[in-house]
């Protein structure tokens, strides 16, 4: 299917039509003053909104009378809503999605309650459990999005001292500190020496 493309510049001027065989998929693209052509229609074909546009449109079952440049324009209108932090759409896709993947359960499972051999049971038991799994993530994530998870933030408070990155002195620094531990023990064992001494006087007196 080719569509219509319609270029214009901002002053609304066209530059180019390109005939459709379906007028639902007739589509005008806006751009910059001084854009080629080229440019305008990559910009476009890139664009998220046009690319789900074009697979929602292409769809086997899509409502009659849908148009191209209406699904894009709502998209478009969804995108804008979620970066206003307004996920409502997002809630509503979920839920429907949840219900939708619910059905496909309940739908499986009456399959395999009519199988008449194992094999046929036990293939739609399987994709029965992976609807239902589905469906309960769907679930999880829209919980998710409605009770958001608490964030702690945390202060750490820097008390060590600084430190050179140097070989010498932090060297020195170790040695100085097995030395003051060293001349603590010297004072301790001294200190105790005219009490021992004190003590080998009466035994021997």
């Amino acid at each position: 299917m080719k569509a219509l493309v319609r270029i214009s510049e901002v002053e609304n001027n066209p530059v180019e039509e390109k005939p459709s065989e379906n007028p639902a998929l007739n589509l005008t693209l806006n751009g910059k003053l001084g854009e080629s052509d080229a440019t305008i229609i990559a910009r476009a074909a890139m664009s998220p909104e046009l690319r789900a546009g074009m697979t929602l449109f292409n769809l086997p079952h899509t409502i009659p009378g849908t148009e191209l440049a209406s699904l894009v324009d709502d998209l478009a209108a969804q995108q804008a809503k979620v970066k206003a932090n307004d996920l409502g759409v997002i809630e509503n896709t979920l839920v429907a999605q949840s219900n939708t993947l619910d059905a496909l359960f309940h739908m499986l499972i009456t399959k395999a309650v009519d199988a008449v051999n194992f094999d046929y049971f036990n293939g739609c038991m399987q994709l029965a459990l992976k609807a239902q799994n589905q469906s309960r993530a769907t679930l999880a994530s829209l919980s998710a999005i409605k009770n958001p998870a608490p964030v702690a933030y945390v202060r750490q408070a820097n008390i060590g001292q600084t430190m050179h990155i140097n070989n010498g002195i932090v060297a020195n620094h170790q040695h100085a500190l097995m030395t003051l531990q060293d001349s603590n023990s010297l004072t301790e064992i001294s200190a105790n020496i005219p009490h021992q001494q004190n003590e080998l006087l009466e035994v021997i007196r």
